[in-house]
């Protein structure tokens, strides 16, 4: 129980309960689209180091963690919203009620949101897949005669994503924290845009529950990190 809202005079726990599926939403979203771009071009870079392939990988994740995701943001409303008007600029519908819609409406905040964590993993594949293709498994996969796919992604992705999952486990809280501002850009009625009114409204009892369900998040994500090095690694496994 957190009380009642000093300025909504509701109770906190339903307005909190309210903007966490938007929010939620915006993470999942967010962090699919770093996976979908850090990982072949993760992949790629490091199979083909000092190529033209390597080189424009780099670029971009320069790119990525060069510019702010608020700045990044706003960009993309400007060129798709009010340019091409493809996408709406702002908004929010529940993926219950039109999931198509609500899809819609989340890419622009969730590509503002991921490119950033897309740049960081995917310079930590470069450099975790680079190691991994140099140690001596991975040449004996090769003169057994397996493919290059085959050696890459059964025999080196696999040792290569361990680190890769502790940067996605420190990332989240990054994530958290990127809502705020992106969900306050987008107009997403998320736990970030409640905290930022609750802020400038001085209610501290939203402040308090947002801050706690955040930080419960992030220990959470540590936890599921710590689980997965044991699907992903047999020797950390316990019996």
């Amino acid at each position: 129980d957190f009380g009642n809202s000093a300025h909504y005079q509701q109770p906190v726990t339903k307005l909190v309960g309210t903007s966490i599926a938007p929010t939620v939403q915006l993470a999942v979203m967010s962090m699919l689209i770093a996976l979908l771009i850090a990982l072949p071009i993760g992949i790629i870079s490091a199979v083909k180091p000092g190529s033209w392939l390597d080189a424009i990988g780099t670029t971009i994740a320069l790119s990525g963690v060069a510019i702010p995701n608020f700045l990044l943001g706003i960009l993309l409303i400007l060129l798709f919203a009010l340019v091409l008007r493809w996408f709406p600029a702002g908004g929010y519908v529940p993926f219950t009620d039109n999931p198509v819609e609500s899809i819609r409406l989340m890419l622009l905040p969730s590509f503002a949101l991921g490119t950033g964590l897309a740049a960081v993993l995917m310079r930590q594949i470069r450099s975790a897949m680079l190691e991994v293709m140099n140690q001596d498994y991975v040449t004996t996969a090769r003169s057994k005669g397996l493919n290059t796919r085959t050696v890459v992604m059964r025999h080196a992705l696999m040792n290569a994503l361990i680190p890769v999952i502790t940067v996605v486990g420190v990332q989240v809280g990054r994530l958290m924290g990127g809502t705020v501002v992106i969900e306050t850009i987008f107009s997403v009625p998320g736990m970030g845009k409640l905290a930022v009114a609750a802020l400038f409204y001085r209610d501290f009892p939203v402040v308090q529950a947002v801050v706690l369900l955040m930080g419960t998040a992030i220990l959470f994500s540590n936890l599921i990190t710590d689980l997965l090095y044991g699907v992903l690694d047999p020797r950390v496994r316990y019996d």
